[in-house]
């Protein structure tokens, strides 16, 4: 979450507790090189975390078209194909394989 820059919006909202590990009741010292900036465990209700996820997707979900006007929604969809240029402005990979062969219709005269 801290990646995300939500983190500060979830703090408030949970409790932080020392990393501490144990099995079958036996206490074993906490790992000394973590990888993390935020070496606790932390306790959050889910709905407070899903109420963060919520209010933060309102607040980016808008979108500038063309025109220069900025609706908002719920939900952003692009379905501009494989070499999708919204893909490639939001910086999201393709995980599948480029298409081998192309194929155009031929319209009718």
């Amino acid at each position: 979450m801290d990646q995300r820059g939500l983190l500060e919006r979830l703090l408030p909202l949970g409790r932080r507790y020392p990393l501490q590990v144990s099995f079958a009741g036996i206490a074993k010292p906490a790992p000394d090189h973590l990888d993390t900036t935020e070496p606790y465990l932390f306790g959050i209700p889910q709905t407070a975390v899903e109420r963060v996820l919520l209010d933060h997707a309102v607040e980016v979900v808008t979108a500038e078209l063309a025109d220069g006007t900025r609706p908002r929604a719920r939900y952003l969809v692009g379905c501009d194909g494989g070499r999708s240029t919204v893909r490639t402005l939001l910086g999201v990979g393709f995980p599948g394989e480029a298409a081998r062969t192309e194929r155009r219709s031929a319209s009718a005269s």
